[in-house]
C-alpha cells in the first residue's frame, strides 16, 4: 500500500518554501523588471508606429494639397495659355485681314489711277486727231465749192434729224 512519509512531505515542503523565497529575493525582481523593461518597449514601439502613422497621415494629406495645388495651378495656366493663344490667333487674323483690305484699297487706287491715265491719253489722242481733222477742215474751207457741199450736208442732216424727231 501507500505508505506516506510525513518528513518526506516536511522536507519537501521546506524545500519548496526556501527555493521560493530564494527564487522571490533574487529571480523574480529581475524576472519581473525584464517584463517591464519589455512591455515598455514595446508599448513605446506602438505609440512609435502610431505617431509614424499620424505622420504619414499628415504627409499624405499634405501631398494631397500639393497635388491639388498643382493641378488648380496646371489648369489655370492651361487656361491661360488657351486664352494667350487665342488673342494671338485674332491678333493674327485681323492684322492679315487688315493687310488684305490695304492691298485691296492699294489695288483699287492703282487701277483708278492707271483708268484716268488711260483717260487722259485717251482724251489727248481724241484732241490730236480733233486737231487735225480742224486742220484739214479748215484747210479745205478755203474752197467755195467745197463749203456749199458741206453747208447742204450738214442740213440734209439737221433737217433728216427733225422729220425723225416728229
Amino acid at each position: 500500500m501507500l505508505d506516506i512519509d510525513f518528513w518526506n512531505i516536511f522536507w519537501t515542503i521546506v524545500n519548496l518554501v526556501i527555493f521560493y523565497l530564494f527564487a522571490k529575493k533574487f529571480l523574480f525582481g529581475r524576472i519581473l523588471k525584464v517584463m517591464e523593461q519589455r512591455r515598455e518597449m514595446i508599448s513605446g514601439q506602438f505609440d512609435a508606429a502610431a505617431q509614424k502613422e499620424k505622420e504619414a497621415a499628415a504627409l499624405k494629406e499634405k501631398y494631397e494639397g500639393v497635388m491639388q495645388s498643382a493641378g488648380d495651378e496646371s489648369a489655370r495656366m492651361l487656361q491661360e495659355a488657351k486664352k494667350n493663344a487665342d488673342a494671338q490667333y485674332n491678333k493674327i487674323v485681323k492684322s492679315a485681314a487688315d493687310e488684305a483690305d490695304r492691298m485691296v484699297q492699294d489695288a483699287r487706287k492703282s487701277i483708278e489711277n492707271e483708268r484716268q491715265a488711260a483717260l487722259r491719253s485717251v482724251e489727248s489722242d481724241i484732241a490730236k486727231i480733233a486737231m487735225t481733222a480742224a486742220e484739214k477742215i479748215v484747210e479745205e474751207t478755203n474752197d467755195p465749192q467745197q463749203n456749199k457741199k458741206m453747208y447742204d450736208a450738214f442740213m440734209d442732216e439737221v433737217e433728216q434729224n427733225d422729220t425723225d424727231g416728229d
